[in-house]
Order: C-alpha cells, then sequence, then structure tokens
C-alpha cells in the first residue's frame, strides 16, 4: 500500500502539466465557435498550428545539479537543502518509474500525457519514508505552449487546475482501494527567499482516518518554460520543512 501512496503522490505533479494541454484545447475550440469567416477561419488555423507547434518543440532544459542533500538548477532558479532522511532518485531511475506509471495516469485521467516526452522534463526526484509518514519532491519543467504561457499567470494556471487536481487524486486513490476519498483544496502566495510564488495547497483525506498533504509551487522560467515543485506528505511538518528549505538560485 505504500509503494501504490508514494507513486500516487509523485504522480500528482502531472496535473499541472494536464491542465496546461487543457487550456491550449480550450483556446483552439473558442476560437473556432468564434468563426464567422472565411479569412477569420484561415487565421484561426494558423493561430491553431502556431499553439501546436510550439507545443510539440522538443526543448533543452538545463538539468539541475543534485550534489550529496542539495538539489539546484540555474535555468529555473530554484534549489533547495534537505535532510540525510531523503534519498534522490537518479535520472535513469525516474525514466524507469515514468514508464512505469503511464497506465495509472490513463486509468485516472481522460487525458493523457507522455512521461517520457522531452517536453516534459522530470528534473528532480526525492522520497522519504520514515514508518508510517511517507514523503515525496517531484520538479518538472515544460514548454506548455505560447497561449498558455502568455496569457495565463500562475495563479490562473492553479486556479483552472483546481477541479482537475481533487478529480485526480480522489480516483487515483480509489483505483489504489480506498472507498472515500474527500480532497479540498486552495490557491494561495508563498514567500520563498524573497521572492512571492503562486501555490496551491491540496489535503486529501482517506476513509475518515487518514490525511495527505500535497503543497505544489509553479514558476515561469527561461523561454516560455514551466515548473511545477510537487511536495507531497502524509505529514503536514514534513511540508513545512520541505518549503522552508526552499531558496533562490541566481
Amino acid at each position: 500500500m505504500k509503494r501504490k501512496i508514494s507513486c500516487i503522490l509523485i504522480l500528482s505533479a502531472l496535473i499541472i502539466s494536464l491542465t496546461g494541454c487543457a487550456l491550449s484545447e480550450k483556446k483552439v475550440e473558442e476560437n473556432k465557435a468564434d468563426t464567422t469567416t472565411a479569412e477569420t477561419t484561415v487565421a484561426e488555423t494558423t493561430e491553431t498550428t502556431e499553439i501546436t507547434e510550439m507545443t510539440e518543440a522538443t526543448v533543452v532544459f538545463e538539468k539541475g545539479i543534485v550534489e550529496r542533500n542539495t538539489y539546484e538548477n540555474k535555468m529555473i532558479g530554484i534549489g533547495c537543502t534537505l535532510n540525510e532522511e531523503w534519498f534522490f532518485y537518479t535520472e535513469e531511475e525516474m525514466s524507469e518509474k515514468a514508464e512505469e506509471r503511464k497506465d495509472i495516469v490513463a486509468s485516472a485521467s481522460n487525458n493523457t500525457v507522455d512521461l517520457t516526452s522531452g517536453d516534459l522534463h522530470k528534473d528532480m526526484m526525492a522520497e522519504h519514508i520514515e514508518g508510517a509518514f511517507i514523503g515525496s519532491i517531484n520538479i518538472l519543467a515544460e514548454k506548455p505552449g505560447s497561449f498558455v504561457y502568455t496569457v495565463y499567470d500562475e495563479k490562473q494556471i492553479l486556479e483552472a487546475s483546481q477541479t482537475q487536481v481533487e478529480e485526480l487524486l480522489v480516483n487515483m486513490y480509489k483505483n489504489a482501494g480506498f472507498e472515500k476519498v474527500v480532497v479540498s483544496s486552495e490557491v494561495s502566495t508563498i514567500n520563498i527567499d524573497g521572492e512571492e510564488f503562486c501555490s496551491l495547497s491540496t489535503t486529501t483525506n482517506l476513509n475518515d482516518s487518514i490525511d495527505f498533504y500535497q503543497f505544489q509551487i509553479i514558476k515561469k522560467f527561461g523561454d516560455g518554460c514551466l515548473a511545477t515543485i510537487t511536495i507531497s506528505s502524509s505529514d503536514k511538518d514534513i511540508i513545512k520543512e520541505v518549503i522552508d528549505s526552499f531558496y533562490i538560485v541566481k
């Protein structure tokens, strides 16, 4: 059961990616609905193609560096130092686990995300398992498309993802064998090293007895790129400790 829950906590970072795809599709559909002339139709087709090409183009991400218990990524501009109870996955291990989790994502969501895509860069994954407590950190980087990046700010992306977050977590936990799953979430802001970030905090109650917590931060960086930092745990104190461990890298 711990393995299933750990898998769910890590997979939840993908929800922002699912939302990015949905927002791009929504824009395309809105454009089609507003078409009134042949000239407008041509313009729409061009815009749709541009969005598709931007989304499908492979981005070369700068890999974060892990040394002992410290992670830093200068491209994203973020780093953290964890205590020795955490262990970091290698790049090969992250790729293997992404392949293993494709079916879990597909079974819990109507959307599909290629976890091995070059546009969805798995930059860091760490876990902490001690007794009954489970914790995970997952950092993804992606290029969501010109429309999502330029039209939606971080807060709007998180607000658009709230319903998806709740639905996906409910489906995942129910697929893991829990009969009653209640999820609540809130979009807010958090200060890291003097800079303000938008965040989404989620609490999932299982069978009226167990709570799991998730904290997501998103950050725009580089040329139209978006980083999603997801911290998950069965212990609120672990969430706070990890948040406090992050700092700005310049």
